[in-house]
């Protein structure tokens, strides 16, 4: 039996997303946990799983989708917590959750701060101080586009560059659940395009959305906005034509 649990991470004031979705597939071989949340949020996520009848030290991996710091931010502490947990990712991800490169958001705060007007600047130099504060981790395992996990009765890897260049979903193969990270985004079970202010190639992350609209999906985790079920090839395909 498999089990996908939206954790319903509340953020801290101040922080852009009030409710982060971070999932919790649950088999009976273990725990595979995507996406890390804030950093300081690694206790309200061992909580989250407690409140859902799981325990973190079942944990056989950590997926991160992509290296944005509302998705590793927690990841240091969560791996010292659980180090029996192996940290998973695209090989181009680990490149900056390893700290090995800069982050590429960090670097786009960096460009867009020299455009801005002067009223701007304090909220802008803010934020990239807290991007330069997320502590890196190194990445275990490395996964390509239709790898398979082992865990929770197959999970599939699928390669959704476009909001970053070696962004990762999961599809988990006995639900037909996708875990789409920042692929797709969510309002009130409406889906919607990543947003294009925080995604790097937009004609990619189209090419992505185009890639996941063949797939036999049924429902679909987005890590702002949460669960979207129903006609999801049909939504797909609506995203697109717009």
């Amino acid at each position: 039996m498999v089990r996908i649990l939206d954790l319903n991470i509340e953020s801290r004031n101040g922080e852009r997303s009030p409710v982060l979705h971070p999932v919790l597939v649950c088999g009976d071989d273990g725990l595979v946990l995507v996406d890390a949340g804030y950093p300081g949020q690694a206790e309200l996520f061992a909580d989250a799983a407690r409140r859902n009848g799981a325990d973190l030290r079942d944990l056989k991996a950590i997926v991160i989708t992509h290296h944005d710091y509302d998705h590793i931010g927690s990841l240091r502490a969560l791996r010292t917590m659980f180090p029996d947990a192996a940290v998973v990712s695209s090989a181009v991800e680990k490149e900056y959750i390893s700290g090995a490169k800069r982050s590429l958001r960090l670097e786009q705060a960096e460009r867009l701060l020299e455009s801005l007007p002067e009223a701007e600047r304090a909220g802008a130099l803010a934020f990239q101080k807290t991007l330069e504060s997320v502590e890196s981790t190194p990445v275990d395992v490395t996964v390509a586009d239709g790898d398979l996990l082992p865990y929770c009765g197959g999970l599939r890897i699928v390669a959704t560059p476009g909001h970053m260049p070696g962004h990762i979903s999961v599809f988990v193969e006995r639900g037909k659940a996708l875990i789409s990270g920042d692929a797709l985004a969510a309002e009130n079970g409406v889906l919607l395009m990543a947003n294009p202010q925080y995604t790097l190639d937009m004609n990619a992350a189209r090419r992505s959305v185009a890639k996941l609209a063949r797939m036999d999906i049924d429902r679909i985790y987005c890590y702002h906005g949460g669960l979207v079920e129903g006609n999801i090839r049909a939504a797909l395909m609506s995203m697109l034509s717009e």
